[in-house]
């Protein structure tokens, strides 16, 4: 025998068989009633604009995203955060990639004012404190460096060369390179003194001549 109640969710009168019977009217009722506030508050809007450069494979994009790509006129921006150069996707791939960031952390409020470019970086971290930086003298060379950490081997030497190089106390494998100015290790003091020092990294002006 069919019963009607009202749906739990909207409110709206339903009419069902008994065997049947439920607390929602349908199941767009059902899901949007078991949803989560947090979750309600992630979704984004889309817009179907299957022609627009941003849009996915289905046509659609996010609303904040071609609202900001509207105002810029599709200019490649700077990241508001940090200045990073960013350049339009579709998609979140590249480290250059621009992200278009909501000021007050809510993804509902697309208003123009409260959408900025931001690189992806500062869009997972800009709310995190700075860390002071302080300032240590190394055990190796006596230079003076600054780090953010304070404990362990980092405020002990300004580079792994150095770190490594502790147990050499003449400092005869620790040499500056005379291409780039970075320390490092070598694993056999030259016979020749009158080598100019080059690391790794840089390439040999006497190979390439």
């Amino acid at each position: 025998m069919p019963v009607t109640r009202a749906c739990d969710h909207c409110g709206q009168e339903f009419t069902r068989p008994l065997s049947g019977m439920g607390k929602y009217c349908s199941k767009s009722c059902g899901y949007a009633a078991r949803r989560k506030p947090d979750e309600d508050l992630a979704r984004r809007r889309l817009i179907y604009k299957p022609q627009h450069p941003l849009a996915d494979a289905h046509g659609s994009i996010k609303e904040h995203r071609f609202i900001l790509y509207e105002a810029v006129e599709g200019a490649n921006q700077s990241c508001h955060w940090c200045g990073k150069n960013l350049i339009w996707r579709v998609g979140r791939t590249g480290g250059d990639t621009l992200i278009v960031d909501h000021i007050d952390y809510n993804p509902k409020n697309n208003d123009l004012s409260n959408l900025v470019p931001s690189c992806q970086g500062c869009n997972i971290h800009r709310d995190r404190p700075i860390k002071a930086m302080t300032q240590h003298i190394c055990m190796v060379c006596n230079d003076t460096f600054e780090t953010v950490k304070s404990s362990g081997n980092a405020n002990k030497y300004c580079s792994r060369a150095c770190m490594y190089a502790r147990n050499d106390p003449d400092g005869s494998r620790i040499k500056t390179c005379t291409v780039c100015n970075n320390k490092y290790r070598v694993t056999y003091v030259a016979k020749d003194p009158y080598v100019d020092p080059i690391c790794r990294k840089c390439p040999n002006p006497r190979a390439t001549s």
